[in-house]
């Protein structure tokens, strides 16, 4: 683990866990976040919103994202070696702005979803929410649906907490909680709030906070854990936590089978996927998960239901499967009805590297002639092979698609490369050439993470191809740089 920075406890771990934030107050000079206000000001009035250059313009954030406290928390949700990623936003809200409505950020910053809304559970994106001014309720603060995160279905105002406090604020967020921002009301100056996103680069294969072996874990099993929400959603899926909980420690799918899996209960529980009650579908999908090799098939076919429900809820599943889920997926990757195709790809993505048997399944969906299953490809392949020893074959294969017609299947396949990074092994000068190319992408994501995906690979060619760049990109940073100058 990286020294110096300030992990997570295992209770701080398991309430971003079950509730899907934490407030940090990193300790920063005195003046410190006043002047990150004015300098936002300033910035703002001139050129209008930075958007993605808000970091270059304001470079007095990195000291707040750096943070021990705050970078030690992502390191701890996220993995020690979590990207910034290149997608920021600074949400001026103005005396006298309306309440927005709840919602879950677009997809199209972290991954394209499958069937539209289907959003995975493992926190492999966050968001972090600062507030260089004190904000209380009369300026319009965040408002989240604590325990939402989880959920797809529309959630109510009613449950709802507002986000309020002093100067220099920091929220981390599960990337899919639900959130909006509260109605300004006679507020006497602009409330900013700056959003960064985070990427998980790696899955866990050992806790990267500061835990103590056996000493927590029980108290995620059951919804009445000390110090969670006091108010906000009724959301209960101990099923979930005590999934995600174990995933984190690098335990997923491992002591956590359910006894007596073999009998009756599977039936009730594929029943329970297509009701109303989405906390208790939930709860289903993670206890099949649980039942062992038996539920994989039942599980698979699941995913060619016509009913939305049924098959949304029914990809969660394997994820606490692990390897036993990938026969079934594989089968279903070659499924003549590309949707089928998509959400076993999605599904065996979303196992990770338990899913390394399903590779060859995965290659051969790059070249798919449906769009969508190229898409979810060229992501799952990241998720499967990253850190996961030699996956030569993989890169050699997303290095071919670096130049595929579609820009998100360029963006999955940079990100993927990079997640497999010095795991390219023999493909790497393969690999090397095609992130060079992607450098000179014209979609933003695609250039940002081959430019990653070199830095991770390592080797002398990918240093020499990313110092090019480096010297290529120099430009005047300054809010004060000659318009035409200036990134938009």
């Amino acid at each position: 683990m990286n020294g110096g920075l300030i992990r997570l406890s295992d209770a701080e771990m398991q309430r971003f866990l079950v509730d899907g934030y934490l407030v940090l107050q990193p300790e920063l000079p005195e003046g410190f976040h006043d002047r990150v206000y004015d300098r936002l000001g300033t910035v703002i009035e001139r050129g209008g919103n930075p958007f993605n250059n808000l970091l270059p313009l304001v470079p007095e954030l990195g000291r707040v994202f750096g943070h021990p406290r705050v970078a030690g928390a992502l390191a701890s949700i996220l993995g020690d070696d979590y990207y910034l990623h290149m997608h920021r936003h600074c949400h001026d809200r103005a005396p006298g702005n309306e309440a927005q409505r709840l919602h879950k950020d677009s997809l199209g910053n972290s991954r394209y979803a499958v069937d539209g809304n289907r959003r995975h559970h493992h926190a492999r994106w966050a968001m972090a929410f600062y507030y260089p001014q004190h904000t209380d309720e009369e300026m319009g603060p965040t408002a989240i649906v604590p325990r939402s995160q989880y959920l797809v279905e529309q959630q109510s105002e009613q449950d709802e907490i507002h986000l309020t406090g002093p100067a220099g604020t920091v929220v981390l967020v599960h990337y899919d909680i639900w959130h909006r921002a509260a109605g300004t009301v006679n507020a006497a100056r602009n409330r900013y709030m700056v959003k960064f996103l985070f990427t998980r680069m790696s899955d866990p294969v050992q806790p990267s906070w500061r835990h103590e072996p056996g000493a927590a874990a029980p108290a995620l099993e059951h919804s009445g854990m000390a110090g969670s929400a006091g108010g906000g959603s009724r959301a209960d899926l101990p099923e979930v936590w005590g999934h995600q909980w174990r995933w984190h420690l690098g335990q997923s799918g491992a002591g956590a089978g359910l006894p007596g899996s073999a009998d009756g209960r599977l039936a009730a529980l594929f029943e329970q996927l297509a009701g109303e009650d989405e906390c208790a579908a939930l709860q289903a999908a993670y206890r099949l998960g649980r039942c062992g090799s038996g539920a994989a098939q039942p599980l698979a076919e699941a995913l060619r239901s016509s009913h939305e429900r049924v098959r949304r809820n029914a990809a969660y599943g394997f994820a606490p499967l692990g390897a036993a889920a990938v026969p079934a997926l594989r089968d279903l990757a070659g499924d003549g009805d590309p949707a089928v195709r998509a959400r076993a790809v999605d599904a065996l993505g979303d196992v990770g590297p338990p899913a390394r048997a399903g590779e060859t399944a995965l290659t051969a969906a790059l070249a798919d002639p449906e769009q969508v299953v190229r898409e979810q490809a060229a992501d799952a392949l990241g998720l499967v092979c990253g850190g996961a020893g030699d996956a030569s074959a993989a890169a050699a294969a997303l290095a071919a698609v670096i130049q595929d017609d579609n820009d998100t299947v360029r963006r999955n396949a940079a990100l993927s490369l990079a997640r497999i990074g010095s795991g390219a092994a023999s493909a790497a000068d393969r690999v090397a050439g095609a992130l060079a190319a992607g450098c000179d992408d014209d979609n933003l994501y695609v250039n940002g993470y081959s430019v990653l995906g070199l830095r991770r690979l390592a080797t002398p060619r990918a240093h020499r191809e990313l110092l090019a760049r480096l010297e290529e990109a120099r430009w005047e940073a300054r809010e004060t740089a000659p318009a035409g100058l200036r990134r938009k």
